[in-house]
């Protein structure tokens, strides 16, 4: 019985330890980050505007409701 204690314990520990494993580093995927040319503040400023409308377009329908309900 003491003996499958201890391959049951064992077993425990090695299952635990494999998820403590270092994971294989890929530089292909790297590269492909690197070689990309994106302008992020171009789109930054764009969605920002997008926002900036959108918010503009809420804040006018809003108001028109509420004219409405004064109305």
């Amino acid at each position: 019985m003491k003996s499958i204690s201890s391959l049951l314990t064992i077993f425990v520990i090695l299952g635990t330890s494999s998820g403590f494993t270092p994971v294989a580093f890929s530089p292909r995927s790297v590269t492909s980050l690197r070689s990309e040319t994106t302008n992020y503040e171009a789109e930054l400023k764009q969605i920002e505007e997008d926002a900036k409308k959108r918010m503009e377009d809420k804040v006018n329908e809003l108001k028109s409701k509420i004219d409405k309900e004064e109305n």
